[in-house]
């Protein structure tokens, strides 16, 4: 399935800039929402029409984290998102707590690469 539209969430306007490359370097026709915070992106969230194939949650942010995203997210009845969770580390909590909800959720490590995405279009499909 191709990917047509992704919500990167992440406070680091650094990683924002490399994410938006390296996606559009995979496919330059694939919109891309940014938030900085989970609060954020609950609210674009709200506001679009068709919701995007694919989330990149960034963890560890000021405001509302990644973890605290998921709890909120969670109670929407309209998740279509897939959801992959990154993070500059990797420590088990962080992997054992972003697998208990009840829709998927990968984690992958920073920085996201191009076989990334491949991958994970290839799990949508």
């Amino acid at each position: 399935m191709q990917i047509k539209s992704i919500l990167l969430v992440d406070d680091n306007e650094t990683d924002q800039f490399f994410h938006e490359a390296i996606i559009h370097k995979y496919d330059s026709t694939i919109k891309i929402h940014k938030a900085y915070d989970g609060q954020e992106a609950l609210d674009i969230l709200d506001t679009l029409e068709v919701k995007p194939d694919l989330i990149l949650l960034d963890i560890n942010m000021p405001g509302m984290n990644g973890f605290e995203f998921l709890d909120a997210y969670e109670q929407n009845t309209k998740q279509t998102s897939m959801i992959v969770m990154l993070s500059a580390s990797e420590p088990k909590q962080d992997t054992t707590l972003s697998g208990h909800h009840n829709f998927p959720v990968k984690y992958l490590l920073k920085p996201l690469q191009e076989g990334d995405l491949k991958s994970l279009a290839k799990m949508k499909a």
